[in-house]
């Protein structure tokens, strides 16, 4: 016997700790489930990197996509191959700029081709308008 515990209230104890550290590992692995992207700026096919002039960067993170005044996090991924499709959760960053009609906040059917982690073509459906656009990998983030 240890203390006044015995075997099994210790047994209990390390139970639900092992099942408490596999709820947090689980969504660990859930959280790091993201896209096979160098974190780092890119930039649409056609932009140089070294003078992008006004060209609007678009940063990845690691988890969520920057992009002038809103911060978009995909969520829901699901992939097939290179596709990945995803909800993308936008919220905006500043409040004189909205992600969407909805209070700053959009969600938008998104999907992604990798070509491979420095490069992918994006389509999305902001608001019924397609947009589609190729883009390249620039620089780390600092």
């Amino acid at each position: 016997m240890t203390g006044s515990m015995g075997k099994s209230g210790l047994r209990a104890i390390f139970g639900l700790a092992t099942i408490v550290a596999g709820f947090f590992l689980a969504g660990t692995a859930g959280s790091e489930e993201r896209l096979p992207l160098d974190k780092g700026i890119y930039y649409e096919d056609g932009i140089s990197c070294e003078a992008p002039g006004k060209a609007l960067p678009l940063t990845w993170t690691g988890t969520a996509f920057l992009i002038q005044n809103a911060q978009c996090e995909p969520r829901n991924i699901v992939q097939s191959g290179n596709v990945f499709r995803y909800s993308e959760a936008c919220l905006a960053t500043r409040t004189t700029v909205s992600a969407a009609s909805n209070n700053g906040v959009g969600v938008h059917a998104t999907t992604m081709t990798i070509a491979n982690r420095k490069a992918f073509t994006l389509e999305r459906s902001i608001d019924g308008v397609a947009y589609e656009g190729r883009y390249h990998y620039c620089s780390m983030l600092k």
